[in-house]
C-alpha cells in the first residue's frame, strides 16, 4: 500500500559527540579534525543566513567510518525567512549570553557554542576557543572560518615550538660534547709537558736523546 507523503532522512552510522566526550579523552589530532569540519559546516550554514541556536555535543554526529562531522537538529534554527523562531532558545550550558538574554543574535552566537565545545574536546586548542568566548560578541571571531584558521595556526605554532626546543637541546648536547672533548685534550697536553725527574722540560730530554748539541 502507498505510504503517502514521506520525509526521507539520511542514515548516519555513528554516534554523537556527547558520547565520545563521555568516553576516552579525544586526542588532539582527532579533535583538530572534528573542530575544522565543524567550522566548515558552520561557515556554510552562516553564509546561507542560518543560525543553529542550539549547537551542542548532542547535536553533532561523528561517523564511525572516517570520523566525519554532521550537524543535526535544526528545530530551533533561525533564518531571515523564519520569523516563528525568534524566541530565546538553546541549551543554557552552550548558549551565548545574548541568546539567553533574548537579545539580537547573529552567527557569532553559534561561535560561542563552538568555543564551549572546543574547550570540552581538547585543551590543546583552548587558545582558539578563547576567541569565541568573549561576552561582547563584537570581540569574538567574526566567522567560523576565522576559528578554523586559529586552530590550524595553533597546530603549526606548537610544531614550530617543538622543533625549536629539539634544536636547542641538540645544540646544548653538542656544546657539552665539545666542552668535554676539549677538557680531555687539555688534560692530555698537560700530561705531555710535565717536567722530568731532573726538573727539566721533557722536550729537552728528547733533545739530549737525539745527540744534538746542548
Amino acid at each position: 500500500p502507498s505510504l503517502g507523503n514521506c520525509i526521507v532522512m539520511d542514515w548516519v552510522d555513528g554516534c554523537n559527540l556527547e558520547r565520545l566526550l563521555s568516553g576516552e579523552k579525544i586526542g588532539k589530532k582527532l579533535a583538530g579534525k572534528l573542530i575544522c569540519e565543524l567550522c566548515d559546516a558552520l561557515d556554510y550554514m552562516h553564509r546561507k543566513q542560518i543560525i543553529h541556536r542550539d549547537l551542542k555535543p548532542e547535536n553533532i554526529l561523528v561517523t564511525y567510518n572516517g570520523n566525519n562531522v554532521k550537524i543535526i537538529d535544526f528545530g530551533l534554527s533561525d533564518a531571515d525567512s523564519y520569523y516563528l523562531f525568534k524566541a530565546p532558545a538553546g541549551t543554557r550550558v552552550y548558549a551565548s549570553p545574548e541568546l539567553m538574554a533574548g537579545d539580537a543574535i547573529d552567527s557569532r552566537s553559534d561561535l560561542w557554542s563552538l568555543g564551549m565545545i572546543i574547550n570540552e574536546m581538547n585543551a590543546y586548542y583552548r587558545h582558539a576557543a578563547s576567541g569565541c568566548l568573549y561576552r561582547n560578541k563584537d570581540k569574538r571571531y567574526a566567522t567560523a572560518a576565522d576559528v578554523k584558521n586559529a586552530v590550524m595556526r595553533t597546530g603549526r605554532r606548537k610544531t614550530v615550538i617543538s622543533a625549536v626546543c629539539i634544536l636547542a637541546v641538540a645544540l646544548a648536547l653538542a656544546g657539552i660534547w665539545w666542552l668535554a672533548a676539549n677538557v680531555r685534550l687539555t688534560v692530555g697536553v698537560q700530561e705531555t709537558v710535565l717536567p722530568a725527574e731532573n726538573d727539566e722540560p721533557a722536550v729537552q730530554q728528547d733533545t739530549y736523546a737525539t745527540g744534538m748539541p746542548e
